[in-house]
């Protein structure tokens, strides 16, 4: 029985990918998220969908980050746009490192790894300050140009 559940599941991983993609598309999508303790240690899962389609994601945290890889399907995307900048204003980022993001040419990263690159570049990675201006530009960077349209209460978070 456990082989039945376990085997050759990459069939239906890419069907689930391509299920969240195209349903990514649509005209709306809401998400909502709950957790519970197993074996000591915290869980949540994100469900996101629409009257066409749903999906669910589980994962050990419920952070901004975490929730926008869930939503954007595990792929790394980077963009430093106007959205982007105002997010990290409001969470109240000190104007100097806004500057260098305005400053530098570079807009757009593919990868967490170009994106942690560019954050050194810019002398970000070393600073210890309060807010952290890496989760804060992480977190205002992450995801997709523009994002889907949300409802239920994760709307505000772009």
């Amino acid at each position: 029985m456990v082989r039945l559940l376990t085997a050759k599941l990459e069939t239906f991983r890419a069907e689930d990918e391509a299920v969240l993609k195209a349903g990514l598309c649509g005209a709306y999508v809401t998400v909502d998220d709950t957790g519970a303790r197993h074996a000591g240690k915290n869980g949540y899962t994100t469900q996101i969908g629409s009257y066409n389609f749903t999906t669910f994601r589980t994962g050990p945290s419920k952070s901004r980050l975490a929730f926008l890889s869930r939503l954007c399907g595990g792929v790394s995307l980077y963009v430093i746009n106007d959205a982007a900048l105002a997010y990290m204003e409001e969470r109240n980022l000190p104007q100097i490192v806004i500057g260098k993001f305005k400053e530098h040419k570079a807009r757009i990263f593919s990868s967490a790894g170009d994106w942690e690159r560019h954050l050194q570049v810019l002398g970000l990675s070393a600073m210890n300050v309060t807010p952290d201006p890496v989760l804060i530009a992480s977190e205002g960077a992450y995801g997709r140009d523009p994002p889907p349209r949300l409802t239920a209460r994760y709307r505000d978070c772009f």
